[in-house]
C-alpha cells in the first residue's frame, strides 16, 4: 500500500486542503465553519448547530483517539467492541453510524466496503488540527450518507517557515506509540509530510478466556499547495492508514464472544487533487476536484470447517468523486453557490461459497448530483442560507433533497437565535442489498431511508465572553429504515434486510458550555437527553439500540500561570441503553439492557523546555467495568507515558 501513497504524493506534492483562494477569512471572523455550508461561513451566521474542537484542546489530550474525543460533544454517542482497534461506531441524535460523514481534509471517507460507516478505531488524533461537528440533515449539502449530519476532520497545515515535531509514548499492555511531522511554507509552496505508527497487545474482549487482542496501525499524511498567483492556486492531499485488528469471534453455543485468534488487516487510501481559481475581483470563485478513495479489508477468521482451519474474506471497494464548484458574490448580501458532482463507487466481495451461498461479487453505483445554495445577508444581523440537491442514482429513484437555516444575532453579538429544516436520505449500502459471508443473505429491493428534521437553538455569552451557553431542541423523523437484522428463515437461521413500515422518531435537547472560572481553570460542560424510537411488531414505539436517553460530559482544564503545566480531568456518563443479544436457540434474537457507567480519564503534561513536552494520561483511572456492546469488555483502566520535542 505504501508504494501507492508514495507514488499518489510525488503525483500530487503541489499540495492541502486549503480552501480556494476566495475562500480566506476575513480578520475578524473568530470561528469559521467548513462544512456547515458549500463555502466558508462565519460562526455568527450559522443557522445550524455547530461544535469545533480546536487545536489547542486537541493537544491537552495527547494522542488519544478521535472517536473518544468526540464523546464531549453533546447528541455525539460512541459504541466500541472492546479493546482499541475494536469497530468503532458513532450516532448523532439517535441516527445510525453509516447515517454520519466524515470528510477527512474534504474527502469523503466513510468505508463503502463496510457498511458505509467510517471506523473510528483507526483514528488517532496526531496531526489532527480541528475537528467539526454538524448536527442534522446535510444531505441537500453533502449527499447520501449525510443524513444525521456531516464530521469533518482537518489535519495539519504548513504556514510560513519550518516547523517540525516528533513523539513517543509508552504504556499499559505493550503500548507503543510514535510519530513525526515535518511542514514547510512560503509565498509560493506550502507542503506537510506526517508519520505515525502504533502497537500494543491488547487486552481481552470477551467476558471469558484470557487471550489478549492486539492492534496495530501505520498512518502516512501528505498535502500541500501551489500558488500560481494570487487568483489560481493547486491543492492536493494524500493519507494512507494500514491497520491490523485482533478480535473475538462469537461462540455458536453461547452466543457471546468467546477467545479466537479472529483478525481484520485494513488499508485506506485518501486522496484529492483540486484547482481554485477566482475572476471578476474575485466575485467569481471557482473550484475543479477530483477525489479518489480505495479500502481493503481482509477478515480472518477460525473455521472448523475449513482446510486450515481458517477461512479468509475479502470486501474492497474504490470511489472517485469528479466535481465543480462555482459561487458568485452579488454584493454584500447575497452569494449564490452552483455545483455539479459525478460519484462512481465499485465493490468488489471475496469469499468461499457455504451453504448460505454464493459472496463473490462485483457491483458498481454511478450517482450524478447537482447542487445549489444561496446565502443571503437579509439585515446586518439576520442570515439565511437555502440548499437544495438532486441526485440521480443509477440503482435508485432520483433524490431532491433541501435545507434552510435562519441565524440571528442580538445583544451586540452576545446572543444568536437560531433554526433549520432539512430533508436527508439515506442509500442502502452494497451489504444490506447483496448479503454478506455468513448467514446474511441481503435484499436487493431495498428502498432508501428518508428523514425530516429541524431545530431550534440559542447560544449566549456572558461574563465578557468568560461564560458561554448553547441550547438546542431537535426533531426527526425516519421512513423506510432499514432493519438489518430480520429472522429470514428460523430453520437455515438466515437474516437479511427489509424496510420498515413505521416511523422513527428521533428528538431531544442538547447543552454545551464552557466556562473560564479563572485564569488558569476552565469547566466544560455536555448534556444530551434523547428520545430515538422505532415502531415494534405491534406498531408500538421501543427505543432504539445502543441509544441512552441521558449522556453527559464534564471536563475540567488547569493551565499553569507560566503555561508550563496543565491537567485535564474528564468525565463522561452514559445512562442504560438496549442491545440485541443473539442466542444460538429460539428466539434467535431479543433484546437486553446495557448497565449505565461513568468513566475518568486524567491528561497531564509539562514543558520543561520551549522544545520538549513530557505528558501523560490515564484512561478509565477508576477502572469502571462496562460494556458498549453487549458481550464486549471495555477497556480497563490503563497509564501511558510520553514526550514531544518541537522544531519552530
Amino acid at each position: 500500500m505504501y508504494k501507492k501513497i508514495i507514488a499518489s504524493s510525488l503525483a500530487s506534492i503541489l499540495v492541502p486542503l486549503s480552501a480556494s483562494a476566495q475562500q480566506s477569512a476575513d480578520a475578524d471572523m473568530d470561528v469559521i465553519s467548513v462544512s456547515a455550508a458549500r463555502t466558508l461561513l462565519s460562526d455568527n451566521n450559522l443557522g445550524s448547530t455547530v461544535s469545533t474542537i480546536n487545536e489547542d484542546e486537541l493537544n491537552l489530550r495527547p494522542n488519544i483517539s478521535v472517536g473518544e474525543l468526540l464523546r464531549t460533544i453533546p447528541g455525539v454517542s460512541v459504541s466500541r467492541s472492546g479493546v482499541h482497534g475494536s469497530q468503532t461506531q458513532l450516532r448523532m441524535r439517535g441516527g445510525e453510524a453509516n447515517q454520519i460523514l466524515v470528510f477527512i481534509d474534504g474527502v469523503k471517507a466513510n468505508d463503502i466496503a463496510q457498511g458505509s460507516e467510517f471506523n473510528f478505531a483507526h483514528l488517532l488524533n496526531y496531526d489532527i488540527e480541528s475537528i467539526e461537528v454538524i448536527r442534522g440533515p446535510q444531505s441537500a449539502l453533502w449527499g447520501s450518507d449525510a443524513l444525521s449530519g456531516v464530521i469533518s476532520i482537518t489535519t495539519r497545515q504548513a504556514s510560513q517557515g519550518f516547523k517540525a515535531d516528533v513523539f513517543a509514548e509508552g504504556g499499559s499492555n505493550d503500548w507503543k506509540n510514535a510519530g513525526a511531522t515535518m511542514r514547510y511554507g512560503n509565498d509560493k509552496f506550502s507542503g506537510k509530510l506526517s508519520v505515525s505508527s502504533v502497537d500494543t497487545q491488547g487486552e481481552n474482549i470477551s467476558r471469558q478466556g484470557d487471550e489478549d487482542d492486539g492492534y496495530e496501525n501505520d498512518t502516512v499524511s501528505m498535502n500541500g499547495q501551489y500558488n500560481f498567483s494570487d487568483n489560481f492556486n493547486v491543492n492536493a492531499m494524500v493519507r494512507g492508514v494500514n491497520s491490523k485488528s485482533e478480535f473475538d469471534g462469537t461462540d455458536w453455543a453461547t452466543g457471546l464472544p468467546a477467545d479466537t485468534s479472529d483478525y481484520v488487516e485494513s488499508e485506506q487510501i485518501y486522496s484529492n487533487i483540486a484547482a481554485n481559481w477566482s475572476n471578476f475581483d474575485s466575485r467569481l470563485n471557482s473550484k475543479l476536484s477530483y477525489s479518489y478513495v480505495e479500502s481493503d479489508n481482509k477478515n480472518v477468521v477460525e473455521d472448523a470447517f475449513s482446510v486450515t482451519g481458517f477461512t479468509t474474506t475479502k470486501a474492497i471497494s474504490d470511489s472517485t468523486t469528479v466535481g465543480y464548484q462555482g459561487s458568485y458574490q452579488f454584493n454584500e448580501s447575497y452569494q449564490l453557490t452552483l455545483a455539479v458532482e459525478n460519484l462512481e463507487e465499485d465493490f468488489k466481495q471475496r469469499g468461499p461459497a457455504s451453504f448460505f451461498g454464493d459472496p463473490n461479487r462485483d457491483e458498481s453505483v454511478s450517482t450524478d448530483s447537482y447542487i445549489v445554495e444561496l446565502q443571503s445577508m437579509l439585515t446586518r444581523n439576520i442570515t439565511l442560507l437555502l440548499s437544495g440537491r438532486h441526485d440521480d442514482n443509477s440503482d435508485f429513484g432520483d433524490s431532491t433533497t433541501g435545507r434552510a437555516t435562519a441565524a440571528w444575532m442580538l445583544n451586540n453579538n452576545n446572543t444568536k437565535l437560531r433554526a433549520s429544516f432539512g430533508t436527508g436520505v439515506k442509500n442502502p449500502t452494497f451489504s444490506e442489498r447483496f448479503g454478506y459471508f455468513t448467514n446474511f443473505v441481503g435484499n436487493p429491493n431495498l428502498e432508501p431511508e428518508e428523514s425530516t428534521g429541524w431545530e431550534i437553538g440559542i447560544d449566549n455569552s456572558f461574563l465578557a465572553g468568560d461564560l458561554n451557553v448553547s441550547v438546542t431542541y431537535f426533531s426527526e423523523e425516519l421512513d423506510n429504515e432499514i432493519n438489518g437484522f430480520v429472522l429470514a428463515d428460523p430453520v437455515l437461521y438466515t437474516y437479511t434486510s427489509a424496510n420498515e413500515d413505521g416511523t422513527s422518531e428521533r428528538s431531544g435537547i442538547e447543552i454545551e458550555s464552557d466556562w473560564q472560572l479563572t485564569q488558569s481553570l476552565s469547566l466544560g460542560f455536555g448534556y444530551t437527553l434523547l428520545d430515538a424510537t422505532e415502531e415494534d411488531e405491534n406498531g408500538s414505539q421501543q427505543d432504539e439500540i445502543r441509544r441512552a436517553r441521558h449522556s453527559g460530559n464534564v471536563h475540567f482544564t488547569w493551565i499553569s500561570s507560566s503555561e508550563l503545566a496543565n491537567i485535564n480531568f474528564n468525565v463522561d456518563y452514559n445512562s442504560e441503553m438496549d442491545d440485541f443479544f443473539y442466542p444460538p436457540t429460539p428466539p434467535y434474537f431479543e433484546r437486553v439492557e446495557l448497565d449505565s457507567y461513568t468513566v475518568v480519564s486524567i491528561d497531564a503534561s509539562y514543558r520543561f523546555t520551549s522544545n520538549f513536552q513530557a505528558y501523560t494520561r490515564i484512561e478509565n483511572a477508576l477502572d469502571e467495568d462496562y460494556e458498549e456492546v453487549f458481550g464486549y469488555q471495555a477497556p480497563g483502566s490503563n497509564i501511558y507515558l510520553g514526550f514531544r520535542y518541537l522544531l519552530n
